[in-house]
This record gives C-alpha cells, structure tokens and sequence, in this order.
C-alpha cells in the first residue's frame, strides 16, 4: 500500500470514528429541565398548626367539663334515688340518672369528634395555602388524634 492510500484510509477511519461520536450524541436524551424547588411559607405552616392546635386543645376542654358535669349529676341522681323509699320511683329515678348520663357522654364524644375532625379539616385547607409542598412537609393524618 502507498502511503496515500494508508492516509486516505486513516481519513475514512476518522470520518467514521467522528460520524459515530455524533450519532450517539444525537442519540443521548437531553437533560430534564431544573424544576424550581417548591416554595413554603413557613411561618404560616407555624400558625396553621397553632390554630389547629388550639381549636383541638378547645374541643377536649369541652369534652371534659361535659364528662365531669355528667358524672357529678349521675352522682347526684342516683344520691337522690337511693333516699327514695318507694321502689318504683327509685327504679324510674336510678333508670333516669343512668340515661341522662348516658345521652350525655354519646353528645360529648359526638362534639369532641365533630371538633376534633373540623380543626384538621381547616388545618388542611390552612396548609394548601402556606405554599407549594406544604403538605409534603409532614404528612401526618389526621387519626393520629383519633384516641382522644
């Protein structure tokens, strides 16, 4: 082989070499565009808890007092019926004590519930509006208070 021919083939290796590079840049998928990191108002994530909090903190206060009430007015009833000499009025007065006791812990529990169950439900529309990816921020449910 002349030194030519040598040249023109290191040429056509080059071409080819340099062809290939290109092809499989074309080839390459091009990098996803930066997402901008979400924006968070922190100091309104801050009140939304305080009020949320708050309100829950007021429902178990309620809660409470309602309980202590009933029990003190069962205690009294039933005081009352046991001084009761008739056995048929002690029987509807121990059955009255222990009623109203009754309808009053289920009303309690109803309000500490529809309570409980408000606060988160303005909490979560207070987050959506502390920014985007608020709500990623803690992801806690609301069950969590469900014991109360």
């Amino acid at each position: 082989m002349t030194k030519r021919s040598l040249r023109f083939l290191g040429l056509l290796g080059a071409m080819a070499m340099l062809a290939a590079g290109t092809l499989a840049y074309a080839q390459t998928p091009p990098a996803a565009p930066q997402t901008p990191k979400p924006k968070i108002n922190l100091v309104c994530l801050q009140n939304a808890v305080e009020r949320r909090d708050n309100s829950i903190i007021a429902s178990v206060d309620g809660y409470h007092a309602t309980v202590k009430t009933s029990l003190e007015t069962r205690r009294d009833g039933l005081k009352t019926a046991f001084g009761a000499a008739d056995k048929t009025q002690r029987q509807a007065a121990i059955r009255n004590a222990w009623n109203t006791y009754k309808a009053t812990q289920r009303k309690a529990k109803t309000a500490l519930r529809d309570g409980r169950n408000a606060a988160w439900k303005k909490f979560t529309a207070d987050r959506k509006s502390c920014g985007s990816g608020a709500e990623a921020e803690d992801k806690t449910p609301s069950g969590v208070d469900a014991e109360l």
